[in-house]
């Protein structure tokens, strides 16, 4: 068990984790805790080489950014995520470093060309889950297209497209999604990227 200022981990036990295991469980809780002392606790407590990039410790100095956050029983790898979520941060791979980095230097923007959704889809009610999760027992959202309606907030794509990919990535306003006679533009990491492809592809079949 490591403590700081207001910020605890416990790493549960496992004989054949290595010291860079995301998998591995533990327990956090910090409440109101500088994000350098967590990063800190985190490298200190779990052998696992995290590192802040210098652009964030820029901001460190100019914001006094803290984290509440508590989990019990979360894989290292989710743990690590969501508080760096919190305050729109990320991390990512560098040899054997995690570096963390704003979450704006990771997005990509991409243009998906999508008139045949866009005309030839109405009414659409998602059957099954495509591969994503969704809460149990909720009812499938319903998408209508309305072609007297313009803009975002009216067109079902974009709303098919936020609610099965990306989960709350779209949450803090580092995101953005637009439909723009018929292309749908898009700024998002990679991986959701790769969600939203996955999805457009389901779609046409």
């Amino acid at each position: 068990m490591k403590r700081s200022a207001a910020f605890w981990l416990v790493l549960a036990a496992s004989a054949d984790a290595s010291a860079q295991d995301l998998s591995r469980r533990v327990s956090l809780d910090c409440d109101r805790a500088p994000i350098d002392v967590v990063v800190d606790g985190f490298r200190a407590a779990t052998g696992v080489d995290i590192r802040i990039d210098a652009s964030v410790r820029e901001r460190l100095r100019a914001d006094d950014v803290r984290v509440t956050f508590r989990g019990r029983d979360l894989t290292l790898r989710t743990a690590l995520c969501a508080v760096l979520a919190a305050k729109r941060l990320a991390a990512v791979r560098r040899g054997d470093v995690l570096t963390v980095v704003p979450r704006s230097s990771l997005l990509v923007t991409e243009i998906y060309d999508v008139r045949d959704l866009v005309h030839g889809v109405r009414d659409f009610v998602p059957l099954g889950d495509f591969g994503f999760p969704r809460a149990q027992d909720a009812p499938p959202p319903v998408f209508t297209l309305d072609d007297t309606v313009r803009g975002d907030a009216a067109e079902p794509l974009v709303d098919v497209v936020r609610t099965l990919t990306g989960g709350r990535s779209w949450e803090g306003g580092d995101s953005a999604m637009h439909l723009v006679n018929g292309l749908l533009i898009v700024t998002q990491t990679r991986p959701v990227h790769r969600e939203i492809r996955d999805l457009l592809r389901r779609l046409r079949h």
